[in-house]
C-alpha cells in the first residue's frame, strides 16, 4: 500500500511510504519511505518516524539523500499488527536540530497495513485404503502454521458428503515427530452404509486463538465396501535367495497392504477375482491375476532389477 503526504507542516514537501499489499497478522513488515523537498530547501537532519493507529512510536530512523531533493530511509522493519483488518498508521518526517537535538514535524502521511490471518495446511494420513460398510476406522489429521505458530487445541470436524458432521477431533499439544511445528489429531468415523466411494471433509475453521488462522478444509474419499468374508496371505521372498522382502506394497484393488519383516502382509477381503500386484524397491513388480473364494495365501518371487552401468547411457 502506498500513502502520499498530507503536508501537514509544510505543504511543499512530500512524503511517500510504500508497504506489501498485505501481510500476514505479527509477522515482519518491511516499510520504505522516501522524501522530496522543494529546490533550495534545507531543513538539516532528517528522520522517519513510524507510528501506530494509537500514536505509539513503532521505530524511528534518519533519512540519506539519495538524489538532487531526494531523501530516503533504510528499509524499517516492524510487526505488523496481530490482529485481522486494516490499521491506519502515520509516517512523520521530523527534522532534527544539529544545535539542542530537538526535532520538529515537518510533514506526515497516513498509510494503510492490511493484516490477514496466517495460514493453515491441513493434511490427512493413515487412512485405510478400504473400509467395511458401517465399520469405525481411524486416521490422522494434521495442520501446520507456515510461521510455525501453535495449534494446540484447535478443534477439527469430519463431515460426510451432505455436510453432515460425523465425527471430531482435537489437535494434541505435541507436534509429529520429526517436525517442526505439525500439530496432530487421531481422528475417528463410521464408514457409511452403502458400499462405493464417498467424498467427504475434514475441516478446522478459522480461529483467533493467539494469532489469527484463517480456516481450512481437506477433501478426502472414504471407500466403503462389503463386509469381508475371507482372508489372504501374501507372502514376499527374493527368487534367487528366498529371503523374505520387507516393506513390499501389495495391491488388491482397493485393498493395499504393506509386508513385514517376515515378508508377510494380510488382507481381508470380499470374495472374488483380483489382480495382485505386488513391487518392492530395487525389484521388478509382479502382477497376476487371482480367484479368491476362501482364506488363500500367494507367493510372489520377486527379482532383483538388473544392474546398469552409467556409462552404457554416454554410449
Amino acid at each position: 500500500m502506498i500513502g502520499t503526504s498530507d503536508r501537514t507542516a509544510d505543504s511543499a514537501v512530500s512524503v511517500e511510504v510504500s508497504t506489501s499489499a498485505d501481510v500476514a497478522a505479527g509477522t515482519a513488515l518491511s516499510i520504505a519511505c522516501s522524501v522530496r523537498l522543494p529546490a533550495g530547501c534545507d531543513l538539516g537532519k532528517l528522520s522517519i518516524s513510524i507510528r501506530d493507529h494509537d500514536h505509539a512510536e513503532l521505530e524511528s530512523v534518519s533519512l540519506k539523500p539519495v538524489g538532487e531533493n531526494v531523501y530516503a530511509a533504510d528499509e524499517i522493519r516492524v510487526s505488523a499488527p496481530p490482529t485481522e483488518g486494516a490499521h491506519v498508521w502515520r509516517a512523520i518526517l521530523l527534522s532534527v536540530s544539529d544545535k539542542d537535538g530537538a526535532s520538529r514535524i515537518v510533514s506526515s502521511t497516513d498509510f494503510t497495513i492490511v493484516v490477514k490471518a496466517h495460514a493453515s495446511f491441513l493434511n490427512l494420513w493413515d487412512l485405510p485404503s478400504a473400509i467395511a460398510v458401517g465399520e469405525r476406522f481411524a486416521f490422522r489429521a494434521g495442520i501446520k502454521c507456515p510461521v510455525g505458530c501453535t495449534q494446540a487445541g484447535r478443534e477439527l470436524g469430519i463431515f460426510d458428503a451432505d455436510g453432515v458432521p460425523v465425527g471430531i477431533g482435537r489437535l494434541r499439544e505435541s507436534v509429529w515427530p520429526g517436525t517442526e511445528a505439525l500439530y496432530f489429531a487421531d481422528m475417528e468415523a463410521t464408514a457409511p452404509l452403502i458400499a462405493g466411494d464417498h467424498r467427504w471433509e475434514v475441516r478446522a475453521a478459522a480461529t483467533g486463538m493467539g494469532m489469527p488462522h484463517a480456516g481450512c478444509v481437506h477433501t478426502f474419499t472414504v471407500k466403503a465396501v462389503n463386509a469381508a468374508d475371507c482372508t489372504v496371505r501374501i507372502e514376499a521372498f527374493d527368487a534367487e535367495t528366498q529371503v523374505p522382502i520387507a516393506g513390499a506394497r501389495v495391491v488388491m484393488h482397493p485393498y493395499r497392504a504393506v509386508t513385514g519383516q517376515d515378508g508377510v502382509a494380510t488382507i481381508r477381503l470380499v470374495k472374488g477375482t483380483y489382480k495382485l500386484l505386488v513391487s518392492a524397491s530395487r525389484y521388478v513388480g509382479s502382477a497376476e491375476n487371482v480367484d479368491v473364494g476362501h482364506n488363500a495365501t500367494f507367493r510372489a518371487q520377486l527379482t532383483l532389477e538388473p544392474a546398469h552401468d552409467p556409462a552404457s547411457f554416454y554410449v
